[in-house]
């Protein structure tokens, strides 16, 4: 499905525009009026109204969450043809890359969990003589953030770890004694699952 077709309107539409694009098109093809294709355009709204979801379909075309490691796979890729890595492993140093930022992660997570541990370790020791304790509040708070942080940061890592095993379906030609001894990703190149 190209949720740009389907609703009619460019891809440099506005949300102003997708939004008129899908009443008119929800009105003509309502079952109710003898339409059809109602569920396919509301699917194309959805799509086109999430942020996230359109950049992703933009990008790779791909109309739902799933391919999220196939979006990291085109971005490492991509990054591969930009910086003339032609005498290196493409497969190994995507690899190696993908591998460098999941310890990165897997540190970021364990340093977020210490700090979740440090945090518990002044629950219940200040108490208020009267009224709400502004102290274990403040306290929670500051534990609520630190645990999405943790919710965050493990699910780049489950999209990481996606990328690797979808790599695994990869393999190039190029295999030489220095092309597995060289530079992290051409020359130092860090990559995000961001």
């Amino acid at each position: 499905m190209n949720p740009y077709k389907t609703l009619g309107v460019e891809k440099t539409a506005t949300q102003d525009e997708i939004k008129r694009a899908y009443r008119r098109k929800a009105k003509q093809h309502h079952p109710d009026a003898g339409g059809e294709g109602f569920e396919e355009i509301g699917k194309a709204y959805a799509l086109l109204t999430d942020a996230e979801a359109r950049a992703r379909y933009d990008e790779t075309g791909e109309t739902d969450a799933a391919p999220a490691a196939l979006s990291i796979l085109v971005a490492m890729f991509r990054a591969v043809i930009e910086r003339d890595c032609g005498e290196e492993n493409v497969v190994h140093t995507v690899r190696e890359a993908l591998l460098s930022a999941r310890i990165g992660l897997a540190d970021k997570i364990r340093e977020q969990e210490f700090e979740l541990l440090r945090l518990g370790k002044f629950t219940g020791r200040v108490t208020a003589q009267s009224g709400p304790n502004l102290f274990e509040s403040i306290l929670e708070q500051k534990k609520d953030t630190v645990r999405r942080q943790i919710a965050h940061l493990k699910a780049e890592l489950r999209r990481g770890d996606e990328a690797i095993e979808l790599l695994s379906g990869f393999s190039d030609s190029f295999t030489t004694e220095t092309s597995t001894k060289t530079a992290p990703f051409c020359g130092g190149f860090k990559f995000s699952f961001r």
